[in-house]
């Protein structure tokens, strides 16, 4: 890359860079972003990722329809307070939960903390929760749909039980 430019006394004095280097590294955050917004796109789990100062930096679209969020909820530099007061408005504080997540900011990397819970929802999806308080001070919460998981544990419960009553009544009969 060159510039330059004329002096008052009508010289031209000329600056070269070599950009090649730069352009190289922007190549390559290009290709890091695409490939981070490609993973969290295929991501099966709904996906928020919160900075230091407690705005919305991240997130995936399968956060909106597991939480059932309406359009525009979900946007760069969101409050995470906005975000907690909007589910706290509808009944499901919960999925903001937390407790043993320190507030955005204020960790440091040796305070890094995880809380994993699970929550039903009013419609009875259950969803796994988990926070994450990130190394920078930031936060991620990731939702995870195991309804099928919990209905099918449910339903092996109630055929162990079924068996065991059958089992016993065959054995007094």
């Amino acid at each position: 890359k060159i510039d330059g430019h004329r002096t008052r006394n009508g010289y031209r004095v000329a600056v070269s860079s070599d950009v090649t280097e730069l352009k190289r590294q922007k190549a390559e955050l290009a290709r890091l972003s695409h490939l981070l917004e490609a993973t969290l796109s295929a991501a099966e789990r709904g996906i928020c990722i919160w900075g230091p100062d407690g705005r919305l930096t991240m997130w995936n679209g399968q956060v909106a329809g597991l939480l059932d969020l309406p359009a525009g909820l979900l946007t760069a530099g969101r409050s995470f307070a906005e975000f907690e007061a909007f589910l706290k408005a509808r009944g499901e504080a919960a999925l903001a939960s937390t407790a043993a997540v320190a507030e955005p900011g204020k960790v440091h990397r040796a305070q890094v903390r995880y809380e994993q819970y699970e929550h039903v929802r009013p419609d009875g999806h259950v969803l796994d929760v988990i926070h994450t308080s990130l190394p920078d001070g930031g936060r991620m919460i990731s939702y995870g749909d195991i309804t099928a998981f919990r209905r099918v544990e449910r339903d092996l419960r109630e055929r162990d039980e079924r068996f065991r009553h059958l089992s016993s009544a065959a054995r007094e009969g």
